[in-house]
Protein backbone atom coordinates (compact mmCIF):
# COMPACT_ATOMS: atom_id res chain seq x y z
CA UNK A 1 0.00 0.00 0.00
CA UNK A 2 1.10 3.55 -0.63
CA UNK A 3 0.53 6.70 1.39
CA UNK A 4 1.49 9.95 -0.33
CA UNK A 5 0.92 13.62 0.25
CA UNK A 6 2.59 16.77 1.45
CA UNK A 7 4.05 18.17 4.63
CA UNK A 8 3.05 21.80 5.09
CA UNK A 9 5.40 24.21 6.83
CA UNK A 10 3.56 27.14 8.47
CA UNK A 11 4.43 30.61 7.12
CA UNK A 12 5.14 31.72 10.68
CA UNK A 13 8.09 29.30 11.03
CA UNK A 14 11.53 30.80 10.76
CA UNK A 15 13.70 29.63 7.87
CA UNK A 16 14.46 25.95 8.17
CA UNK A 17 17.92 26.07 6.59
CA UNK A 18 19.16 22.47 6.34
CA UNK A 19 17.15 19.76 8.10
CA UNK A 20 16.02 16.15 7.88
CA UNK A 21 12.34 15.50 7.12
CA UNK A 22 11.00 12.21 8.46
CA UNK A 23 7.44 11.13 7.70
CA UNK A 24 6.31 7.91 9.36
CA UNK A 25 3.43 5.53 8.81
CA UNK A 26 2.63 4.09 12.23
CA UNK A 27 0.38 1.50 13.83
CA UNK A 28 -1.28 3.41 16.67
CA UNK A 29 -3.74 0.66 17.61
CA UNK A 30 -2.51 0.02 21.14
CA UNK A 31 -3.45 2.64 23.74
CA UNK A 32 -0.76 3.78 26.18
CA UNK A 33 2.01 2.14 24.14
CA UNK A 34 4.54 3.49 21.66
CA UNK A 35 3.45 3.44 18.03
CA UNK A 36 5.05 0.86 15.74
CA UNK A 37 6.70 2.33 12.64
CA UNK A 38 5.54 0.42 9.54
CA UNK A 39 7.13 2.64 6.90
CA UNK A 40 9.17 5.81 6.67
CA UNK A 41 10.09 8.52 4.18
CA UNK A 42 13.23 10.50 4.89
CA UNK A 43 14.92 13.27 2.93
CA UNK A 44 17.21 16.21 3.47
CA UNK A 45 15.50 19.57 3.01
CA UNK A 46 17.01 23.01 2.63
CA UNK A 47 15.61 26.44 1.95
CA UNK A 48 13.40 29.22 3.15
CA UNK A 49 9.91 28.72 4.55
CA UNK A 50 8.48 30.00 1.27
CA UNK A 51 10.54 27.51 -0.77
CA UNK A 52 9.51 24.62 1.47
CA UNK A 53 5.87 25.55 2.14
CA UNK A 54 4.73 22.16 0.82
CA UNK A 55 7.11 19.17 0.73
CA UNK A 56 5.94 15.99 -1.06
CA UNK A 57 6.35 12.52 0.45
CA UNK A 58 5.51 8.92 -0.44
CA UNK A 59 5.64 5.82 1.78
CA UNK A 60 5.24 2.24 0.58
CA UNK A 61 4.44 -0.41 3.18
CA UNK A 62 3.46 -4.08 3.07
CA UNK A 63 0.14 -3.99 4.93
CA UNK A 64 -2.75 -6.39 4.24
CA UNK A 65 -5.94 -4.74 2.94
CA UNK A 66 -7.92 -6.39 5.73
CA UNK A 67 -5.73 -4.74 8.40
CA UNK A 68 -7.82 -4.12 11.53
CA UNK A 69 -5.46 -1.71 13.30
CA UNK A 70 -5.30 2.07 13.28
CA UNK A 71 -2.78 3.67 10.92
CA UNK A 72 -1.54 7.24 11.27
CA UNK A 73 1.03 9.48 9.58
CA UNK A 74 3.35 11.80 11.50
CA UNK A 75 6.08 14.22 10.41
CA UNK A 76 9.20 15.70 12.01
CA UNK A 77 11.43 18.37 10.47
CA UNK A 78 14.60 17.67 12.44
CA UNK A 79 16.93 20.69 12.40
CA UNK A 80 19.67 18.94 14.43
CA UNK A 81 19.43 15.65 12.52
CA UNK A 82 19.67 13.30 15.50
CA UNK A 83 16.06 12.05 15.55
CA UNK A 84 15.30 13.69 18.92
CA UNK A 85 12.82 16.55 19.27
CA UNK A 86 14.43 19.93 20.00
CA UNK A 87 13.16 23.50 20.32
CA UNK A 88 12.94 24.94 16.81
CA UNK A 89 12.08 21.61 15.15
CA UNK A 90 8.76 21.29 13.35
CA UNK A 91 6.43 18.46 14.40
CA UNK A 92 2.95 17.23 13.49
CA UNK A 93 0.70 17.50 16.51
CA UNK A 94 -2.63 16.31 15.08
CA UNK A 95 -3.76 12.83 14.12
CA UNK A 96 -3.59 11.99 10.40
CA UNK A 97 -5.37 8.62 10.06
CA UNK A 98 -5.03 6.70 6.80
CA UNK A 99 -6.67 3.66 5.22
CA UNK A 100 -4.95 0.27 5.05
CA UNK A 101 -5.74 0.35 1.31
CA UNK A 102 -3.43 3.34 0.93
CA UNK A 103 -4.18 7.00 0.52
CA UNK A 104 -3.03 9.77 -1.79
CA UNK A 105 -3.33 13.46 -0.95
CA UNK A 106 -2.60 13.30 2.79
CA UNK A 107 -1.75 16.74 4.15
CA UNK A 108 0.39 16.77 7.30
CA UNK A 109 0.76 20.17 8.93
CA UNK A 110 3.69 20.71 11.28
CA UNK A 111 4.13 23.25 14.07
CA UNK A 112 7.23 24.77 15.61
CA UNK A 113 8.37 23.10 18.85
CA UNK A 114 8.94 25.75 21.48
Amino acid sequence: MRVAGTVRIPPTARNVGAATLRVRLQDVSTADAPATVLGEFQTEVRGTVEEMASIPFSIDADIPEDWQGCLDVSAHVDRVGDGAIHAGDLLSTASHPVSSRGQIGVVVEVQVVR
